[in-house]
């Protein structure tokens, strides 16, 4: 009677409300308890196992509703009699009674749920609500006073725990399905009722089946495939792992890479190899999982992901399309660089010639002369002339520089290189050849001689020379050097900048007896302009030294030595630039060969001879730890003056050769051969020259046969007979524009320096004077036809400065004369210096002096002393051995002292 009653209170609540609405149900089982069978690969729910099927229902239109009666028949498919077992929603297992299920109002999502209650079940008469289906419940709730559904999608659940018991646990045919649906058992007492429209869309059937022990699976998704860089690890994971045993994971193995495994997760790498790049073969992983039941035997779980390698071609940059000159039998490079996106990548570096363009080939194809590679690149090549004439120089060769990474992808380009011939430098000295009707070609006794310093071959930059040359001075007197008009002209084709020459005087007491230092320099780094070309043709002339010959008749018929002489590395060095170099690479060129002459050439080169020497520089001077940059490219060639045999003469003093001797005409030809060289004699040079021994003392084309010849025509004397010349000494001293002498003289030729004008003084107002420039100098005769004419004191006015001075007294006897500075002075030369310069002193008189070096913390770093005649004396101070800065020098002699400052740069 209680149930009907509340049976029928819920038909009012539910005809009160009607039933337009609807509600939506949701019937599932457990899904954590499905599994793959592994003989047929069907799924099924776990028998033997607890289980939840859960009805979900809610409202999916936004209207409220308040009561429900609802019958539920659970039944299998196998037929009536299958056993379940119902489990108390209280846990208790209780084989088949079921009093109480569980059922949530609110939010069931959450977890725990909301709210959470048990409620009691209603047998349909009937049933029995035993265990052995099928069987039937029902279940009513309504309320007037509000109901705690709300009008949100399905938010109660009514929770059925249960097992189904199978006999076996492997068998797939050993199948139970068990299916719920809606159902009132046939009694009017229990119906399906709710306070809205409602359809449970029955049945819900589910397959249980006896459960075999499953290997482990992992947690999550897997991948089914893989990419990455062939530079960076492929690598999956942390995975985690589910057993529906619980049995504990023992080992997970890979067929490829690298496992890490924890005993609850586990991580893969794998780094892959560059052969996987493009390769036609598929690649793969597999992972299998084991339990302390599956064991390493088939059956496992099993896991496979595709797996891909990718690559990027590497990039090249550097010297791509760079031109490079290339010098024959010297190394030239290019310098290349690569960038790959894939880390690591190992660049393999190729070369091969693409190109050969050759002047006389056509542009054939082949293998370059020398040798060519690339290492890490870095490509060098070095061109080798094979000395046979199939190669030209001006080839050009185009080279392909090819960079490979791992995988084989590439990257190329260009590299040109244009093959010049760097011939050494050739420097010769080359005596200039005259013709005349004497027949001899060489110098004359007694005449100026010309020596060409000729840069014969030479492919280079010359930027400059240092030489230093020797000679006998007993045999020759150096007149002066000129530097060659052409290289110094501005403006000019070349337009180098510098030329100076020096005399040397002091190298340690072992110089030849005649020691010259020729300098020129192509850019002095000034501002002022550049020089347009350094580059030298062949057989192009440096600067031309100018020798008077003596006139000594013992000497004629023979060959004065001209040779090229060292005192330490810096001497006869050219700097130099190759044209294969960058501009600034400047190094020093010096000796690689020495040759001698004596009418052919032959090698008098010794490395190891010791400083000072005539046969090149030394095995130390290419010693890069004590001098950088020395290079042996320089072949020197000595030279010489050959000297004309004279012919024999019987008319001395015929000089016009008119077959009268010693008249006027003589004497005017005489004149002008003292102005203008052997060009005054144009009938018979040789014969000529011969014919001025007037005063027959053996020397020809003198001062003293001047004189002797004046006297011999005034008739003050009578020609004589062969005198021996008494040397005395004349000195000469330049004040201001005034040159003074302190003998008496008959006659005197002073050399002075540049174009100047020169007058007589009053000390030889009486006598005559002609004068003329000749190759840059001022060369002025002072000499008289009067009877008894000499002169001394103050003899000449002039803006110019003597060089040289060869006077004869009236006797027509030879002066030996010397130059005397008017005051005394001091200076060093060059300055800045490395690591040698000359200490000059003008002497008025014969002294004792001292000289001493100091640093420029005072103390004393080097000291000279001696006695000295009047005139230039020199020192040299070698300051090898001293660092560079300032130094100060003081020179002391019986009649004062001076102190100068100079500058040591190494």
């Amino acid at each position: 009677m209680k149930r009907l009653s509340l049976l029928f209170a819920l038909s009012i609540v539910l005809l009160s409300f009607g039933l337009a609405n609807a509600i939506v149900f949701e019937v599932e089982v457990d899904p954590s308890k499905t599994f793959v069978h592994p003989t047929d690969m069907n799924t099924y729910y776990m028998a033997n196992q607890q289980v939840y099927l859960d009805i979900k229902m809610g409202n999916n239109d936004g209207v409220d509703w308040t009561g429900f009666s609802q019958t539920h028949k659970f039944y299998s498919t196998n037929g009536d009699g299958t056993p379940i077992n119902w489990i108390d929603a209280g846990g208790t297992d209780l084989g088949g009674s079921l009093t109480r299920m569980n059922y949530w109002i609110n939010d069931y999502t959450t977890s725990p749920p909301t709210f959470s209650y048990y409620i009691t079940m209603n047998d349909v008469a009937g049933f029995s609500w035993d265990g052995i289906l099928p069987d039937t419940m029902n279940h009513t709730a309504a309320s007037t006073t509000g109901w705690p559904f709300d009008s949100t999608e399905v938010k109660t659940r009514l929770r059925f725990h249960f097992s189904v018991p199978v006999a076996g646990n492997v068998v797939p045919d050993d199948i139970v399905e068990i299916c719920i649906d809606q159902s009132n058992g046939g009694s009017d007492t229990y119906d399906w009722l709710f306070s809205i429209e409602q359809d449970f869309g029955g049945p819900y059937c589910f397959k249980f089946v006896g459960v075999p022990n499953l290997p482990p699976a992992i947690a999550g998704a897997v991948p089914l495939s893989l990419s990455t860089p062939h530079d960076v690890a492929f690598a999956l994971g942390p995975f985690t792992f589910t057993d529906v045993e619980g049995d504990p994971v023992t080992d997970v193995t890979a067929d490829l890479g690298d496992v890490v495994f924890s005993g609850t997760s586990f991580t893969w790498s794998y780094d892959p190899p560059c052969d996987w790049v493009d390769d036609e073969l598929s690649h793969s992983v597999t992972f299998s999982l084991w339990d302390n039941v599956h064991g390493h035997t088939p059956g496992t779980n099993t896991y496979t992901v595709d797996l891909t390698a990718t690559n990027s071609a590497p990039t090249i940059g550097g010297d791509c399309n760079k031109t490079v000159v290339a010098g024959i039998n010297k190394n030239a490079y290019a310098n290349f660089t690569t960038t790959d996106p894939n880390d690591f990548d190992v660049a393999l570096w190729s070369v091969e010639v693409a190109v050969l363009i050759q002047p006389n080939d056509g542009g054939a194809v082949t293998a370059p002369y020398g040798t060519f590679g690339v290492v890490g690149g870095a490509f060098t090549f070095s061109p080798l002339d094979d000395g046979v004439a199939t190669f030209d120089d001006g080839a050009t060769y185009v080279f392909t520089i090819t960079v490979t990474d791992c995988a084989g992808y590439t990257a190329s380009c260009d590299v040109t290189f244009e093959v010049i011939s760097q011939e050494p430098f050739a420097i010769k000295m080359l005596q200039r050849i005259g013709n005349d009707d004497s027949n001899c070609d060489y110098a004359y006794l007694g005449q100026h001689a010309y020596v060409d310093v000729v840069q014969e071959l030479g492919t280079e930059n010359n930027l400059g020379f240092d030489f230093l040359i020797a000679y006998d001075n007993s045999a020759l007197a150096f007149m002066g050097a000129y530097g060659n008009p052409d290289l110094f002209a501005i403006p000019g084709t070349y337009e180098w900048e510098y030329f100076t020459y020096r005399f040397v005087d002091n190298c340690g007491g072992s110089c030849p007896s005649g020691l010259l230092q020729v300098v020129a320099i192509a850019d002095q780094n000034d501002g002022m302009h550049s020089p347009k070309e350094t580059i030298l043709p062949e057989g192009f002339v440096l600067f031309t030294m100018d020798f008077m010959v003596t006139n000594d008749y013992t000497l004629e018929c023979s060959f004065v030595p001209i040779s090229f002489f060292w005192r330490d590395c810096t001497d006869n060095s050219i700097a130099m630039n190759f044209r294969s170099e960058p501009e600034l690479e400047v190094v020093q060129a010096i000796s690689d060969h020495v040759y001698g002459y004596n009418g052919t050439y032959f090698d008098v080169t010794d490395r190891f001879d010791g400083f000072p020497t005539f046969y090149g520089a030394q095995d130390s001077c290419l010693n890069t730890d004590q001098l950088k940059g020395n290079i042996d490219f320089i072949d020197f060639y000595n030279g010489g003056i050959k000297i004309c045999c004279s012919d024999e003469i019987d008319a001395r003093g015929d000089i016009n050769l008119n077959g009268v001797m010693n008249e006027i005409a003589d004497a005017v030809v005489f004149t002008n051969y003292f102005i203008h060289g052997m060009d005054a004699f144009t009938i018979n040079k040789e014969g000529q020259k011969a014919a001025t021994d007037v005063n027959n003392d053996g020397i020809v084309l003198s001062v003293a046969d001047l004189v002797y010849l004046i006297r011999v025509i005034v008739g003050d004397v009578l020609p004589i007979e062969k005198l021996n010349p008494n040397m005395v000494a004349a000195n000469i001293v330049q004040g201001g524009q005034l040159v003074s002498v302190d003998v008496e003289l008959g006659a005197a030729l002073f050399v002075l320096e540049g174009n100047v004008e020169v007058n007589l003084a009053q000390g030889a107002s009486h006598m005559m004077i002609k004068s003329d420039v000749v190759n840059g100098n001022t060369r002025a005769l002072v000499y008289s036809f009067d009877q008894g004419a000499t002169f001394s004191g103050n003899v000449l006015n002039t803006d110019g400065k003597v060089i040289s001075v060869e006077a004869a007294d009236y006797n027509g006897t030879a002066l030996k004369t010397v130059v005397l500075p008017s005051s005394f002075s001091v200076r060093n030369f060059p300055n800045p210096f490395n690591p040698a310069t000359t200490i000059s002193m003008a002497l008025p008189v014969a002294t004792n002096w001292n000289l001493t070096i100091y640093n420029v913390a005072g103390q004393k770093v080097a000291e000279f002393s001696g006695f000295a005649e009047a005139g230039i004396n020199n020192v040299v101070w070698d300051a090898a051995s001293s660092a560079s800065g300032i130094y100060f020098y003081k020179v002391t002699t019986d009649n004062g002292s001076m102190t100068k400052k100079m500058v040591l740069l190494k």
